[in-house]
């Protein structure tokens, strides 16, 4: 039940800005008395949290892609929030690591393997087991 509450909240990374811009907009139609400086004070303020909210999403997208194209390099953005952006962020870190894990399967892969020999006066693998005790 906590977890479905948790997915229908607002993240934090949208609800703040959001709530500033919304509060800035209200203070200047009620501080000049113009409703028209109101709403073009909304108009900026949407603006703004919209391309702010386009960066937060394009750093984690933008990384995503780099680990997809094969860069196990690629730096996560520091703050990445939480909601369906901490999980991509997530979701990119595992990717990560697949890919760490998949290199290390290649290089073991492509090691040359010792051949088995037998060694001198032996005629089977058989004849290394113990003999049987009464």
């Amino acid at each position: 039940m906590e977890s479905e509450i948790r997915k229908s909240l607002v993240p934090s990374w949208i609800l703040f800005p959001v709530a500033f811009a919304s509060s800035v907009a209200v203070l200047v139609a009620w501080g000049s008395g113009s409703l028209l400086l109101g709403i073009i004070a909304a108009l900026l303020g949407a603006a703004a949290v919209a391309w702010w909210c386009e960066e937060m999403l394009r750093g984690v997208v933008g990384t995503i892609g780099q680990i997809a194209g094969g860069d196990r390099y690629a730096a996560l953005p520091e703050r990445t929030g939480s909601g369906a952006l901490g999980d991509s962020a997530v979701a990119a870190e595992r990717m990560r690591q697949v890919l760490i894990d998949a290199d290390a399967l290649a290089v073991a892969a492509a090691r040359p393997r010792r051949a088995f020999t037998m060694p001198a006066g032996r005629s089977s693998p058989n004849a290394f087991t113990a003999p049987p005790t009464n």
